[in-house]
């Protein structure tokens, strides 16, 4: 019951890592696009003679400078957040993980434990059979009916 619940919380948290790495990767490929327009903005802003005129010249590119300028502070926000909310994510992952492997060895040291008592139940039994046949084919009996029914 536990195993299947924190199965179950592992898929979770494996989908919304893989959805955060992809947000993630997408806000980086807009990052990258508006800088390197910006870039262009800025190349071609800078091309024309500013400095021999009187008048401004390519206002339109001024202020979508200053408006990519501020998507990009956006954007690294954005990158920032989700990135600290892929570690945290991460770490939940590696919790529930762990918390699995317990889980598992929990059940594997019962099981072990459980093995060993049979096996001290038949060989006290097994002690029996010259001894006290009677007696061992009734403790035989009493172990079939509540460990194999």
């Amino acid at each position: 019951m536990v195993y299947e619940f924190l199965k179950k919380q592992q898929e979770e948290l494996i989908a919304k890592k893989i959805e955060l790495d992809e947000d993630y990767e997408l806000v980086l490929s807009k990052i990258k696009e508006n800088e390197k327009f910006l870039d262009l903005l800025d190349e071609e802003d800078s091309s024309y003679f500013s400095d021999f005129t009187p008048r401004d010249i390519n206002q339109k590119n001024k202020s979508r400078i200053q408006e990519l300028q501020q998507l990009l502070v956006g954007l690294n926000q954005d990158k920032i957040n989700l990135s600290s909310e892929i570690d945290r994510v991460h770490e939940k992952l590696s919790d529930c993980e762990k918390a699995l492997e317990e889980v598992k060895d929990t059940k594997n040291n019962q099981e072990q434990l459980k093995d060993v008592s049979h096996e001290k139940e038949l060989k006290t039994i097994s002690s029996y059979i010259i001894s006290d046949p009677r007696r061992a084919k009734l403790e035989l009996d009493h172990y079939i009916s509540k460990y194999m029914s």
